[in-house]
């Protein structure tokens, strides 16, 4: 059962938790600017020229989708501010440690049941 989180208790989570998400969204932002940097190495007449710009495009767009999911867990803990389920597990409701919170504040997700969510993912 979720529980309501004790507002003073996160609120310096919460500030994390908004400023990460501006950062992450001026680096979002940046991305296809720097990706289009490198847009014209690819064709160089060079092999090994054309073969590092198009790994430097690669690099670029798995960037991009790890921005992307990133600031996607950083709103959802922001969102469950406003529910009032912040520090609560997805998975089984319990209370998700502060410890890790301080870490991780947008662990949506108890050591237990992160763990779990590892192993099936390595199955």
């Amino acid at each position: 059962m979720a529980r309501k989180a004790p507002a003073r208790r996160y609120d310096k989570l919460r500030k994390r938790l908004r400023d990460e998400e501006e950062r992450l969204e001026r680096l979002r932002a940046e991305a296809p600017a720097l990706a289009e940097e490198h847009k014209g190495v690819a064709f160089s007449t060079h092999s090994a020229e054309e073969a590092w710009g198009t790994y430097e495009r690669e690099q670029g767009l798995a960037l991009t989708e790890r921005l992307v999911g990133l600031l996607a867990e950083v709103r959802q803990a922001l969102e469950k501010f406003g529910r009032g389920t912040y520090g609560t597990c997805d998975s089984c409701g319990n209370e998700v440690p502060f410890p890790r919170l301080e870490a991780r504040p947008q662990a949506s997700l108890c050591l237990v049941c992160q763990a779990s969510k590892e192993r099936a993912n390595r199955s």
